[in-house]
């Protein structure tokens, strides 16, 4: 990290740079007959000023503001040079490469010199990252911003530069599925991230429709039904055995009355085991459903005195 020293410093040697060639900047653009139109001047100051007051994202809008007027070498630099010290070092690297190869009121040899040793610092603070190819629909957000990698991306995976420190990827197609991972950034990285696009599984096939869980709620249920079945059974039995005449004999009803605990213990059993399974299945279910706003959640199954709960967060 930086000293607040070493930004005033760095600041007012870069601003100096920026005043110092702007006469000769002039001085050159006058003596070349290249027309520029009437706000630019006024819009290069604006910038010039907001530069050496420290003012970054101020600077680098009019800087952008004069290149959409009038694109040259001049403005790409400045455009590069604010967003170096914004810390968006993969802008500053694109803005500082194009105003070394623009031709449009060329950089001098000292700026030349001053962008490429700038240009080399910006990019030991960056990292590469390869993008999975993903579905047509996918798009790509980082740090809640959309953005487009570079590659023809997403048929084909494509590469993505961040700054140093960690951001946040989705992915999210149009049914609102999304994917999302973190990223730590320390400069330098060249790998692929990983993540895998919503619609994918893990063995590359989509998991769009897939039944499992309305399966599980389906068999759930029909364990639950049969428990419930054998549970009345034998509650009727022991209801039964109770209900008798008396001088009833007991080798009429010993074998009902010895079989109707295990026919409600067993069917006790099956109704929560049943239930529970139908349970964990919607509650899969909707998990699935309900991703699509691509927030975390859980859920989970517990026994409570009044029952099987399916609790949520989301």
């Amino acid at each position: 990290m930086r000293s607040p020293l070493h930004v005033i410093l760095a600041t007012a040697l870069v601003a100096a740079s920026l005043f110092a060639s702007g006469g000769h900047a002039r001085a050159q653009e006058t003596a070349t007959d290249v027309a520029e139109p009437p706000e630019y001047a006024a819009l290069i100051d604006g910038a010039l000023a907001e530069f050496q007051a420290g003012h970054w994202p101020q600077a680098r809008a009019l800087f952008e503001r004069a290149h959409a007027s009038f694109p040259n070498a001049r403005t790409q630099r400045g455009i590069g040079m604010a967003s170096y010290e914004m810390g968006d070092f993969p802008a500053a690297i694109g803005a500082l490469d194009a105003a070394l190869a623009s031709e449009v009121r060329p950089l001098t040899e000292e700026q030349r010199t001053q962008v490429t040793a700038l240009l080399e610092r910006a990019r030991a603070l960056v990292g590469r990252f390869t993008l999975p190819a993903a579905a047509s629909d996918v798009r790509l957000s980082v740090d809640g911003v959309s953005t487009r990698p570079e590659g023809d991306w997403p048929t084909s995976p494509g590469r993505l530069a961040l700054s140093v420190g960690t951001h946040e990827i989705v992915l999210r197609d149009r049914d609102g599925r999304t994917a999302r991972t973190r990223v730590t950034v320390r400069g330098g990285e060249d790998t692929a991230i990983d993540i895998v696009p919503p619609g994918v599984g893990t063995d590359g096939a989509s998991n769009e429709g897939d039944p499992a869980p309305w399966i599980v709620s389906g068999v759930g249920a029909a364990v639950a039904i049969a428990g419930a079945i054998l549970f009345g059974v034998g509650s009727s039995d022991i209801a039964a055995v109770n209900a008798a005449p008396a001088g009833t004999e007991w080798s009429s009803v010993a074998g009902v009355y010895d079989s109707a605990p295990i026919l409600t213990g067993t069917g006790l059993a099956a109704l929560i085991a049943g239930s529970a399974m139908v349970v964990v299945g919607v509650g899969w279910g909707l998990e699935r459903l309900l991703s699509s706003s691509g927030e975390e959640r859980r859920t989970r199954v517990r026994l409570a005195p009044t029952g099987l709960v399916l609790e949520g967060w989301f």
